[in-house]
């Protein structure tokens, strides 16, 4: 007779955000056990929603630099001025401040974390490179049609680099949706998706987790989500889910503006522009022939009123994004021919203090992380499943996680410095969760 110890049982894993780093965790949760069941949970009708849907195009490892590294302060020249202009002259600058940054806890928190905190490359380096790979080599992404390769490499101030590609993410996640219905959904199989369910609670019993409370967004009504694992893969709305419960998540969300655009003008890399925006070709228009771009780049950390999401409301809202999206306009005009505009639009990356994601367990021993890409999520995106699947199901890493381990911000937070729970731009918490 085996030992029942030895023998590991059928898991439930559950998923929570139906974005990149949300459905990749659950494609190597099913690809790597063979009986576990996954449920991925998401606030929105559908996945790819909110970053995943809201994204550059970039599959860029070259761009590995800390965005919060000392060094980006050349990177970025704010010894010439930008730093000032984004607080004086914020219609020239590529990084904005708003004033209500500087009064919102999340920034504090951000902020606080940042300070002090050694800044490395490596972890960045590694992660993109080992995604690239698997976008590659993984015969399931291979077989997904998102335009990857339209770009053959990345222009940067006159210099290839020939690692670089790009792809619609959008069409990558709702592929890889479609292919994990297929394979592992319907009556009796191993995964599920619940869409429209905001997450109101987590309940802990000790050091674990043992259910989510959840609101359905069309009937109003409270339900729970149970599991053995849980994974919160939310982007910017992680740091909600998770604060109430003592986890450090010290992420804040960067708006980054994002301009759709067809031009005669026909470019066959990435492209960085001036003012340090860059362009990724996306495919050509089928009824002009004209030549599909999109650009990004600029980026604005601001207060509560950044919480405008997907959410049926106006996309561009007030003068400050009209300003942005105009500023975008003009750079674009310098260089491509015949500019119209196809769509102006704006995404929330989640960013981390030292802009490397956090990935692993946290302080629950059955409660992981899967969040805080920042600029980088399409490039991370399919390394990241794969290392929190890794670690979920007790496997050996390819990576050496303790580079992503959430557990660094944690003892500032058990101290009690900030840390809050609450969700950047958050509405009022749920009633009766």
């Amino acid at each position: 007779m085996i030992s029942r110890s030895l023998v590991r049982l059928q898991q439930k894993h559950v998923v929570v955000g139906g974005g990149i780093a949300g459905l990749t965790t659950a494609f190597n949760l099913l690809a790597q056990s063979c009986e576990d069941l996954v449920t991925l949970v998401e606030k929105a009708p559908d996945v790819a929603q909110g970053a995943s849907s809201k994204n550059g195009g970039l599959l860029c490892p070259s761009l590995d630099y800390p965005w919060t590294n000392n060094s980006v302060v050349d990177i970025y020249d704010l010894n010439n001025g930008i730093l000032p202009r984004a607080i004086t002259s914020p219609k020239t600058s590529p990084v904005r401040f708003r004033p209500s940054s500087l009064t919102n806890t999340s920034v504090l928190d951000f902020g606080m974390n940042w300070v002090g905190r050694a800044q490395n490359s490596e972890p960045i380096g590694a992660l993109m490179q080992y995604s690239m790979g698997l976008y590659k080599n993984e015969p399931q992404f291979a077989g997904l049609d998102f335009d990857q390769g339209l770009a053959k490499g990345t222009l940067i101030d006159g210099n290839l680099d020939e690692r670089d590609s790009s792809g619609d993410i959008k069409k990558f996640c709702i592929g890889l949706k479609d292919i994990l219905l297929k394979e592992h959904g319907g009556v009796g199989g191993r995964f599920r998706i619940l869409t429209n369910k905001r997450i109101g609670k987590a309940v802990t019993e000790g050091d674990e987790v043992v259910e989510l409370r959840v609101r359905d967004e069309n009937l109003g009504t409270m339900s729970s989500v149970v599991g053995d694992s849980f994974v919160v893969a939310a982007g910017t709305g992680s740091k909600g889910i998770v604060g109430d419960i003592g986890v450090a998540c010290p992420t804040v969300p960067v708006k980054g503006y994002l301009l759709t655009f067809s031009s005669t003008t026909e470019v066959t890399c990435n492209m960085k522009l001036p003012n340090k925006m860059f362009v990724a070709p996306m495919g050509v228009d089928e009824e002009d022939g004209k030549f599909i771009y999109r650009c990004s780049g600029l980026a604005e950390f601001g207060g509560a009123e950044m919480g405008v999401d997907w959410e049926g409301k106006e996309r561009i809202v007030g003068d400050t994004d009209r300003a942005a999206l105009d500023q975008m306009r003009g750079v674009v005009c310098e260089d491509f021919a015949d500019v119209q505009v196809i769509d102006e639009d704006y995404g929330f990356r989640c960013l981390a203090p030292d802009d490397v994601p956090l990935i692993g367990r946290t302080k629950y021993q059955n409660l992981y992380l899967n969040t805080g890409h920042g600029s980088k999520g399409w490039t991370m995106g399919a390394g990241s499943g794969k290392l929190c699947a890794q670690l979920i199901l007790g496997m050996q890493t390819d990576l050496d996680p303790s580079w992503y381990d959430p557990l660094r911000f944690q003892a500032r937070k058990d101290f009690g410095l900030l840390g809050g729970g609450a969700e950047f731009g958050q509405k009022a918490k749920l009633q009766n969760a």
